[in-house]
């Protein structure tokens, strides 16, 4: 019997797993996975480094995913570029997907903190994160809170508001850092 609930018990964690993830696109693996740079594909690595030659503390993760139509694996670089904590995300192929800056309240700009604000009274910023896609946007999403509330917002450049459903998947989709 306890053989009958482990077995169980396991094959609804290894289910878990494979849980729905933005509609049709199945994770398999829970969150990103911590590798060692001999695992990242030579592409990948010469695209970073021709992109951010003065990147320091480099570290990689891998990020899987299938869809209905393919398999998809994403390379993250986690590095510090000018004191600040950054990612970059590559196809396999080393084909550029996009990259963050990850600003704490004090350094997110001022234009993207006076317009957030503006839209939620009271509400403070706690952090945000400029995104840059692989076609050169840049958007923001920005965290605010106010007592136990908080909120994520998105915003173009200028800090026009950008609603989630019509922002660039790659704005949208992350590794969630929590940024405060």
């Amino acid at each position: 019997m306890k053989k009958i609930i482990f077995t169980l018990f396991f094959l609804s964690v290894v289910l878990a797993g494979f849980s729905q993830v933005r509609g049709k696109a199945k994770v398999l693996a829970a969150g990103g996975k911590a590798i060692d740079a001999a695992q990242v594909p030579e592409a990948v690595k010469n695209s970073f480094s021709s992109a951010f030659p003065s990147a320091t503390a480099v570290r990689w993760e891998k990020y899987g995913a299938v869809t209905q139509k393919r398999t998809y694996v994403k390379f993250v670089a986690v590095y510090t570029h000018e004191e600040l904590r950054c990612r970059a995300r590559y196809k396999e192929d080393g084909t550029a997907l996009s990259s963050s800056k990850y600003f704490g309240p004090n350094k997110t700009p001022e234009a993207i903190k006076t317009a957030v604000t503006s839209r939620f009274s009271g509400f403070t910023v706690t952090g945000s994160e400029e995104i840059t896609t692989k076609d050169g946007k840049v958007f923001y999403r920005t965290r605010l809170r106010k007592g136990a509330s908080k909120v994520i917002t998105y915003t173009d450049a200028e800090g026009n508001e950008v609603k989630k459903d019509k922002a660039p998947q790659e704005v949208t989709d992350g590794e969630e850092e929590d940024e405060g």
